[in-house]
């Protein structure tokens, strides 16, 4: 349950009028990310949320155990995909979605992201929510589970807008995977999916990516 679930909270210096959501990935914990409220610091209205995964075992990883969305499989299999742990922590982003729109928060003004493994959750959380959000913006991921779409998509995920940046020589996640999603969403699924690569070897945003991440935040949910 998301009760069972910390974050780091940046809340805004500002009223309080927008939030983003965004989790990280494997390995890693929300506060390594929650300097993205520095950097976006423009957005003093905005609450930032930057939940910690659960310490699990990952089967690629010997079964050593450490924060993870869901467990990973393989890393050269990527497409084998822990279908019951992704779903769970959909459910977690969902309801931290749920308890802003109690707290006030239009869900229009709630912007939900990730980095890779965190990435792939909002994704799929924010395609099968049943409010409109202001927009999913993941970086260095793909849409899991892809088989169950269009069945799973909402209604109101249709006018969405979405970024989808990845480095093309990603060591981690292949770009293809990545330019793939994209394009099954666009082509696919009908969505507002930007398309987004960075030139890079590395599994981790770019300078530029962040740039872009900021515009879209800025496009989403404005600025203070």
């Amino acid at each position: 349950m998301a009760s069972k679930i910390t974050s780091a909270i940046i809340n805004p210096s500002l009223t309080h009028k927008a939030t983003v959501i965004f989790f990280h990935g494997l390995g890693d914990s929300g506060y390594g990310w929650s300097f993205m409220a520095e950097q976006f610091k423009s957005m003093g209205h905005v609450k930032w949320i930057f939940p910690n995964a659960p310490t699990i075992p990952v089967t690629a990883n010997n079964n050593f155990k450490m924060p993870a969305w869901f467990d990973i499989y393989s890393l050269e299999n990527l497409n084998k995909q822990d279908e019951e742990g992704i779903l769970h922590s959909v459910s977690i982003l969902h309801q931290l979605i749920d308890a802003e729109v109690a707290a006030g928060i239009s869900s229009d003004k709630i912007l939900i992201g990730g980095f890779s493994q965190g990435c792939m959750i909002s994704l799929f959380a924010g395609l099968t929510y049943p409010k409109r959000l202001a927009g999913i913006m993941g970086h260095s991921g793909f849409l899991p589970l892809e088989h169950k779409f269009p069945e799973s998509l909402s209604d109101a995920a249709r006018s969405i807008p979405i970024f989808l940046g990845y480095m093309r020589d990603d060591p981690i996640v292949p770009s293809a995977l990545s330019n793939a999603s994209a394009e099954h969403m666009k082509q696919k699924l009908h969505l507002k999916c930007m398309n987004n690569p960075y030139d890079g070897d590395m599994h981790s945003p770019s300078p530029e990516s962040f740039i872009d991440m900021y515009k879209f935040a800025l496009s989403t949910i404005g600025s203070s």
